[in-house]
């Protein structure tokens, strides 16, 4: 069963348990093995893995271990969740985190892969939560072209910010950048980000408390 702590930092987190779920395995795998064949074949630029020393990779397991599914931070706008994936459409956060908390395999699935919200374009957004910056999936640019990227992307109040950093690194993939943006930035601003080099900054900031951009009933069954 997952526990929710709190960081020194005063910041809700839900530990994510030592099983290194995100490493793209089945649970019969070894990590230390994963680790190995990933670093070999330089899956999403973790080829730098192939460097360390076996007794490194071990205490670096031990570091994923230990980090977080999701966590929870009190902005000046308001609290605003971070996670890889995504919250389970038709799910508000309360349940999420009590899904998290439970070891609910659906859930935990949906946190660390999930991308239905953006392949179904879900608007709706998650209930209980002001805002939830995600990762995971790089967003395709407007001309829908397979070799850019588009910048970051709402959906309700689910920000989507994976803008393809990985491949600006490994293959000079024309749009891939990194983005970075303030948890208390303008929504109106999503779409002019100032760019440095190959990072789009969301740095606009506002003192309004966040805007309510989820639906307040969700019908979509889980699944």
């Amino acid at each position: 069963m997952r526990k929710a702590q709190v960081t020194s930092a005063g910041i809700p987190v839900l530990q994510g348990g030592e099983d290194v779920n995100d490493l793209h395995m089945d649970n019969d795998d070894d990590p230390d093995e994963t680790l190995e064949v990933l670093s070999r074949i330089n899956f999403n630029g973790m080829g730098w893995i192939a460097k360390l020393t076996a007794n490194e990779r071990v205490e670096l397991l031990k570091r994923f271990a230990a980090l977080p599914y999701a966590m929870e931070v009190e902005s000046t706008r308001g609290c605003v969740a971070v996670l890889h994936g995504e919250v389970p459409r038709g799910m508000d956060w309360e349940d999420f985190v009590a899904g998290l908390e439970h070891g609910d395999a659906d859930v935990l699935e949906s946190c660390l892969r999930g991308r239905e919200r953006l392949k179904r374009g879900d608007s709706r957004g998650v209930p209980g939560i002001g805002r939830i910056f995600a990762g995971h999936t790089p967003q395709p640019a407007a001309s829908s072209s397979s070799r850019q990227f588009g910048g970051a992307a709402r959906l309700g109040n689910c920000y989507a910010t994976d803008s393809g950093a990985v491949f600006a690194e490994l293959s000079n993939r024309r749009g891939a950048a990194l983005t970075m943006a303030n948890m208390a930035f303008q929504t109106g601003s999503l779409t002019s980000p100032r760019e440095e080099g190959r990072v789009r900054l969301h740095d606009q900031t506002a003192d309004a408390p966040l805007g309510a951009y989820a639906e307040a009933e969700q019908t979509a069954p889980r699944g």
